[in-house]
């Protein structure tokens, strides 16, 4: 909790910033929703649409600190764990305190921005009911479990630069995933709207979603708090 508090503390203005590009981006993608419900737009804007969440919904687990802007500039994270390593704490506590960050991160962030979503869409154009866009919400939380795995992967066990060309390769993963769901016909976020709307929160898919994504972001941290006792900072 000590390890938790004081990064709460620490870039308390940043934060506000982090509150407020959230609700910026739920804004953005309202619009990116209703642009696809007209029949000429609907192939481009869902490829937008897909890629869009595909690569904001990991972002909610993340704030704007001082070290995140500047990460790949003065490789901040690693300098970080070198100052966690010098203090009488195990490496499973620096990941644990790092985890419940992450969890309050995507708490708030999500509220912030699929609250916005929702008002701004009126519920995705009134296809989903509160029950229904909870169901919604979840599932994309999951793939942020998930997509935070392989953020925290990085931020713990490779340079700042490394860390940027990795957001980057994902970044191009997203877009091909975006892509190859367009030539298939498809439409990633359709599709979770659609199990929502159906199952409510008995979606197959939202508790596949969590469970998958909530044991990939515990199995990666129990290996990354093994993987720091050994990682060479210098």
């Amino acid at each position: 909790m000590f390890l938790f508090r004081r990064e709460w503390r620490k870039d308390r203005r940043l934060l506000l910033w982090s509150l407020f590009f959230m609700v910026y981006t739920g804004g953005c993608i309202s619009l990116l929703v209703y642009s696809s419900q007209e029949r000429e737009a609907v192939k481009s804007m869902n490829v937008l649409l897909d890629f869009l969440f595909l690569m904001m919904a990991p972002m909610t687990g993340f704030c704007f600190s001082r070290g995140h802007l500047h990460y790949f500039r003065d490789d901040s994270y690693t300098q970080k764990l070198y100052y966690l390593k010098t203090l009488p704490i195990r490496p499973n506590v620096i990941i644990s305190a790092r985890l419940l960050q992450l969890l309050v991160y995507i708490l708030i962030n999500s509220v912030l921005m699929y609250g916005t979503l929702y008002i701004l869409t009126d519920g995705l154009d009134s296809s989903l009911g509160f029950a229904d866009y909870i169901a919604f919400v979840l599932t994309w939380t999951g793939y942020s479990f998930a997509a935070s795995a392989y953020y925290l992967y990085f931020e713990f066990l490779r340079s700042g630069k490394v860390y940027m060309w990795m957001s980057f390769v994902l970044m191009g993963l997203c877009a091909l995933a975006a892509v190859v769901i367009l030539l298939l016909d498809g439409g990633l976020v359709n599709y979770t709207i659609d199990m929502s709307a159906r199952y409510r929160l008995l979606s197959p898919l939202m508790w596949a979603s969590l469970l998958i994504g909530a044991a990939i972001l515990y199995l990666s941290g129990r290996h990354i708090a093994q993987k720091i006792e050994t990682r060479d900072l210098v």
